[in-house]
């Protein structure tokens, strides 16, 4: 039958499926220790215990009280719950097309974008960064979160 998978060549796509995976897991994890590190080391700068680091709500909290305030980091936090229960409480609903929940849940993600970008942009005044420096946030976060940790740029606090 000409339908039918050689097992040789099913065990090589699986194969290299397989080193895929595994390639992105390791690609994850050292992403995730680069970041861990670089925060622990910003935080440590700003007067913050460097252990926040390692737990994720609580780095994103530190980040926005460091760069923003607190009441921006409650309402991305706030927003970020809000979006996973609408996500979570309207899947599979709205197929006959009328008021379709994922716009809801697009909104709240692009208001989400948009103060990260803030944040980031925020962040790098904070340690007396230009724009150029908030492009290479934007680019090559943990690299340049790395920069802010280990380099010799100081917090000076929020910017306005």
């Amino acid at each position: 039958m000409e339908n039918e998978i050689n097992p040789s060549v099913a065990a090589g796509l699986g194969a290299v499926l397989a080193t895929m995976g595994i390639f992105a897991i390791v690609i994850g994890i050292a992403w995730y220790v680069l970041q861990v590190v670089a925060y622990w080391k910003i935080f440590t700068k700003a007067g913050k215990p460097g252990w926040h680091s390692l737990i994720p709500v609580l780095n994103t909290w530190d980040e926005f009280d460091l760069s923003w305030n607190r009441t921006m980091a409650w309402v991305f936090l706030a927003l970020t719950i809000v979006s996973g229960i609408i996500s979570s409480a309207t899947q599979g609903q709205a197929q006959d097309g009328s008021a379709n929940p994922s716009t809801l849940t697009l909104i709240v993600g692009i208001v989400m974008i948009v103060m990260a970008l803030i944040n980031e942009y925020k962040l790098s005044k904070a340690f007396g960064k230009g724009f150029g420096f908030f492009i290479g946030l934007l680019l090559l976060n943990p690299i340049f979160k790395l920069i802010l940790g280990f380099g010799n740029a100081q917090y000076q606090g929020r910017q306005g």
